[in-house]
């Protein structure tokens, strides 16, 4: 998802917040730590769907966010 996202003719950016979880998520994101447009945040435990949603909105930078 993240690939076709970063292929789309916008300027957005994208924020990317791993809650904790214990899958590849993280090497997932970091293949794409070049990508100027991508922000990504790594919490170690779970925060909590609330704490990501407020750490994302923090980073996020633009008049509008898509959630």
């Amino acid at each position: 998802i993240l690939r076709r996202l970063l292929d789309l003719p916008l300027s957005a950016r994208i924020v990317v917040i791993d809650n904790g979880s214990t899958d590849n998520t993280a090497d997932q994101i970091l293949a794409f730590k070049d990508e100027p447009r991508l922000d990504y945040l790594f919490y170690d435990e779970i925060q909590g769907k609330g704490a990501a949603l407020r750490a994302g909105l923090t980073i996020a930078r633009g008049e509008y966010a898509v959630l």
